[in-house]
């Protein structure tokens, strides 16, 4: 099974902003209009593969992202064990961190990544470890700046050594064989300022493919390796905010043991965003087929997110839970800043079996929940609503026992989508 495969239609970087032009310069202060309020927007990943050749593709592994809110001290975090893209790309664990903050400094986003040993293109480009990180900051006398910094252990080229104080955008030929294959930057970075405020990006490496080659993959095929962003936005009249996954994992405690798989969240200012993966699983109870996630909102005239989150097929406990045809689609707008936020729910299953329970089926009304056997509560559906959004999860389960390595009252989701506006 290709682990955590992702395919990505367009690169994703942060919600709201795709690669500044690169500057080599780490901080960079800028005179700031007065606001009442700045938004933050942080997201990293560890890898991302972007070609025409779909299996070959791979979206943003182990995404975090923080947008769509002015609230400080939120954290976000996601990792993944290891990474195995054939032919492509192989490496081992991979974390990633967003944080909005607010403190002496004033408000700063940021975000980190930090990836395992890597190894790329069958060997042709090596590391021991990588990791970034990318800030924007506005002090609390209104001077904006950007931070960008890289490290990295044990990398190689072509089989040439790369020290590790590399400046900003070093770029080398890649030669395989004595022949050209590709265009490596190193310790990509970029900064721009966007209505007095600074988006900042980091990129630990950038492999462009420029030669034909024996690998698959096309010309101008690309690879990023440790990406984090951050940026401050003006608040708006109105935040979307919402995000979909395929599934995830929790512990009792709020522990997220797995996923969330092909996550993927709101432009808070307005875009679309896509997240996609070829199979996903919690070893032992759940496998997931192909799933895509896609959000996209609006701010102007009125502020409207809609997210779908859609699952070819999975199964629970070898077949004691199937489903085909998952489909987690949610909206919610608002015409005015004070008037009412209106959601709507468009989700529905192909199919539903479950075993022993005949009764179940594609057709399942919402907020249906069931008690199987050797697993546990099951909500089929699940709707939840407030005065600002709606949540939908396609199929919600609460352990009964230890299955896995998930102990009792452990928590499954499998498709969610969740629409808001604030």
């Amino acid at each position: 099974m290709k682990r955590l495969q992702v395919g990505l239609a367009a690169s994703v970087l942060v919600a709201g902003f795709a690669g500044p032009a690169a500057t080599a310069d780490a901080a960079t202060p800028t005179a700031v209009a007065p606001f009442t309020q700045t938004g933050f927007t942080a997201g990293a990943f560890g890898t991302q593969v972007s070609t025409t050749v779909a299996n070959l593709r791979s979206g943003p592994t182990s995404y975090s992202g923080v947008s769509c809110t002015s609230l400080a001290g939120l954290t976000r975090k996601n990792s993944v064990a290891s990474l195995n893209l054939p032919g492509v790309l192989t490496g081992g664990a991979v974390s990633t961190t967003s944080k909005s903050i607010s403190d002496a400094r004033g408000r700063t986003a940021e975000a980190t990544s930090t990836v395992g040993a890597i190894n790329l293109l069958k060997g042709a480009v090596t590391a021991k470890a990588l990791s970034t990180k990318a800030s924007s900051t506005v002090s609390l006398a209104g001077a904006a700046s950007g931070t960008n910094s890289m490290t990295l252990v044990g990398l190689t080229i072509g089989g040439r050594t790369v020290g590790a104080d590399v400046s900003p955008n070093t770029t080398l030929a890649l030669n395989v064989g004595g022949k050209p294959l590709a265009k490596v930057v190193i310790n990509e970075q970029g900064k721009t300022t966007v209505n007095g405020l600074v988006r900042a990006y980091t990129r630990a490496l950038h492999v462009t493919v420029n030669a034909k080659n024996t690998l698959g993959l096309p010309i101008g095929a690309e690879i990023v390796v440790g990406q984090s962003s951050a940026a401050l936005n003006a608040v708006p009249a109105g935040f979307a905010t919402g995000n979909g996954y395929a599934l995830k994992a929790t512990l009792l405690n709020g522990t997220v043991k797995s996923g969330p798989h092909a996550y993927m969240s709101v432009p808070c200012a307005g875009g679309a965003a896509h997240n996609s993966t070829a199979d996903g699983s919690v070893p032992g109870l759940v496998s997931a087929g192909v799933t895509t996630v896609d959000t996209k909102s609006t701010t102007v005239p009125s502020t409207k997110t809609d997210v779908n989150s859609t699952i070819a097929s999975a199964s629970v406990l070898g077949g004691l839970v199937k489903a085909t045809g998952i489909k987690a689609e949610t909206s919610a707008s608002r015409l005015a800043p004070m008037s009412p936020v209106v959601t709507t729910d468009t989700s529905k299953f192909l199919s539903v079996k479950v075993a022993g329970l005949p009764a179940i089926t594609g057709a399942v009304a919402p907020n249906t929940k069931v008690r199987v056997p050797g697993l546990g509560s099951v909500t089929f559906h699940k709707v939840e609503k407030t005065a600002t959004g709606i949540r939908v999860t396609m199929v919600y389960i609460v352990l009964e026992k230890l299955l896995g390595n998930l102990p009792t009252n452990s928590v499954v989701e499998l498709g969610v989508s969740e629409s808001g506006v604030r």
